[in-house]
């Protein structure tokens, strides 16, 4: 357990200030007792001596070091020179003290009472746990007394003991032991009961920042949700019930309505090249870089949308296409943030500023046409030289009836955009360049929302160059708008294949899907076939009957078997627990998924983590 679990820095902040404030009961405990100098040991943390373990503001030495410390007259506590010597000022601890006090926490964190033992250099130590809700957190340890006065006779026997220890002078620790402080039972008895109280009073703060820490978590499950949400109403541009978008908005944080939409795109799995660290490692180190930029920054909402990459909502100048010298200096601090953070590549498009949000999906195709367009890595969008606002929006509709999979309201679209060129631009001769330029901006945009739709990026592209050949080629307005419908209807049928192709390419992308959802954990606790087919545009029974017949496993049974492959990845690394794991993995509670686990590969998590070359498959 870490001394301190991850939270956001005000819950440290208080959690840390409780802390301070024990220190005063150290202060008074050392000013009163005549067993002096607690320390603190969290369980597991840091190597196996007593120093590497000793946790900041809860130790003697901390305590002495603080500004009350000579307010309450406790500057002059006497050094334990004893221990001084025997350890070698802390270089030699882990041969002498770590010993026995290892294995005093090892037996007081088992049997949950106080250990009254003898250390490894003739002393007498005290060890007090420290539980919460049965839960063992720490160690209280204190001591370095004896119970009799100090004998040349006693002191043989401590030699004889501690005669491996040759770095020792013998002489000078002679010395310091005559001046060890003597107690009695009462006095021992006493200080465990004190201790107690104090390690009950430490576990109730470390109960109460701990269900902090859970709340913070839930709100912060919350506002990622609620990002979503707000998220895909303004790219839908369609919200029946304002009063529930301007809602959302104050829930996450916007005192204004954004006008530009910003996607990030990281470089696909495939294409990373660093081995040393996991593509998925390196990808939540991205998303947690975006974060806490955009947490910086008013009136700035970002959002993780599956299929569109990351999207972040701001608002700049009323102006088109250039960015403010404020937005410039975001974006730069976003690359920066990205860059130090993680090594995966990354793009960034921009698209234009709207004057209403429900243009906002229109911002969010500009971002994706100016990455298509353009090998930087920022790209902003610029305005095609023909179109108006009304024949951008157009395509804008036809780009998200295509990624809706609404085909049939694409192709209509289609037909009818010449039509509104014709009504807008003109079919004069004079008008034939800047019709070209529109069209080829068209194409451009439907290219990137079939690819993003899945069609085969080779096969797009083909479509794409033929269909600007046929542009350039065409001599008069009229053979300029057929070149424009053949070529975007000849895209619009690639992605027709692709929804309409055999079982084996739906089974393919059925399970490409559970793969990206697995990665995103709130993702994952919700997959269901129901959900699967719905983003497939089938149903959830057709679904189901054509998974079976081509891949001989029920959708739910390779589900399972998904979620377990997803979590012998994640207990591989060290610092998750068991319940993170299954609950990241979409596992209903700990229990279950352990029985899973073991019905699947015929071990326990555990067992699997400290030998994961079991792997014993059942059945």
């Amino acid at each position: 357990m870490a001394p301190l679990p991850i939270a956001n820095p005000a819950i440290v902040e208080q959690f840390e200030k409780d802390l301070k404030f024990l220190q005063l009961f150290l202060l008074l405990f050392n000013k009163s007792s005549p067993i002096k100098r607690v320390d603190l040991v969290w369980a597991e943390d840091g190597p196996p001596g007593r120093v590497g373990l000793r946790q900041k503001h809860l130790s003697t030495e901390e305590a002495l070091a603080g500004p009350c410390a000579r307010l309450m007259a406790c500057d002059d506590l006497p050094e334990p020179t004893y221990c001084y010597i025997v350890n070698d000022n802390g270089r030699h601890e882990a041969e002498s003290c770590a010993i026995s006090d290892k294995a005093a926490e090892l037996r007081v964190r088992k049997t949950g009472r106080p250990e009254v033992y003898r250390c490894h250099a003739g002393l007498v130590d005290i060890a007090v746990p420290v539980t919460c809700d049965g839960q063992y957190i720490a160690t209280l340890f204190t001591g370095q007394v004896l119970r009799e006065a100090p004998t040349a006779e006693h002191f043989v026997q401590i030699r004889k003991e501690a005669g491996a220890l040759t770095y020792i002078n013998w002489n000078n620790l002679e010395d310091a032991y005559m001046q060890v402080p003597v107690v009695s039972d009462t006095d021992i008895q006493r200080t465990i009961e004190v201790l107690e109280v104090y390690a009950e009073y430490l576990a109730t703060i470390w109960k109460r920042f701990s269900e902090a820490v859970r709340d913070q978590q839930r709100r912060d499950r919350e506002l990622y949700l609620e990002r979503k949400e707000f998220a895909h109403l303004v790219l839908e541009g369609n919200v029946a019930n304002p009063p529930v978008l301007r809602d959302l908005m104050h829930r996450i944080g916007l005192t204004r309505y954004p006008n530009r939409v910003m996607v990030v795109k990281f470089e696909a799995e495939e294409d990373y090249q660093n081995s040393a660290t996991s593509f998925d490692l390196a990808h939540t180190r991205g998303l947690q870089a975006i974060d806490e930029v955009c947490e910086s920054v008013q009136n700035v909402c970002c959002a993780y949308l599956r299929n569109r990459g990351v999207c972040i909502f701001f608002r700049d100048r009323e102006e088109q296409d250039a960015l403010s010298l404020v937005a410039q200096a975001f974006v730069h601090k976003l690359v920066h943030a990205i860059s130090a953070r993680c090594d995966l590549r990354v793009r960034i498009g921009v698209g234009g500023a709207k004057s209403n949000w429900h243009y906002l999906a229109d911002s969010y195709h500009e971002a994706c046409i100016a990455m298509a367009n353009s090998p930087d890595p920022v790209a902003v969008y610029r305005t095609p030289l023909a179109p108006n606002e009304e024949l951008g929006l157009s395509v804008g509709k036809i780009c998200r009836s295509i990624s809706e999979r609404r085909l049939i309201e694409a192709s209509v679209l289609v037909a009818g955009l010449p039509m509104l060129v014709h009504n807008e631009i003109g079919d004069s001769p004079e008008h034939l360049t800047a019709q070209r330029h529109f069209f080829t901006y068209a194409l451009d945009a439907i290219t990137y929302a079939a690819r993003q739709a899945g069609a085969s990026s080779d096969e797009v592209s083909s479509r794409q160059a033929e269909g600007e050949a046929g542009l350039n080629r065409a001599g008069g307005c009229f053979e300029l708008q057929q070149a424009f419908v053949s070529s975007a209807e000849s895209l619009l049928g690639s992605v027709r294949r692709l929804y309409a192709g055999r079982p084996q390419k739906l089974v393919e992308r059925v399970c490409r899907i559970i793969d990206r959802q697995l990665h995103d954990k709130w993702a994952a606790q919700s997959i269901s076939v129901t959900k699967v087919a719905a983003a497939l545009g089938i149903s959830a029974g057709h679904l189901s009957r054509v998974f079976k017949r081509t891949t001989g496993l029920t959708f739910e049974r390779y589900l399972m078997t998904q979620r377990v492959e997803a979590a012998k990845r994640m207990l591989l690394e060290p610092l998750a627990t068991i319940s993170e794991v299954s609950e990241s993995c979409g596992f209903s509670d700990p229990a279950y998924f352990a029985r899973v686990f073991r019905k699947v590969l015929g071990c326990s998590p555990s067992e699997y983590r400290n030998e994961p070359m079991r792997d014993v498959r059942s059945a």
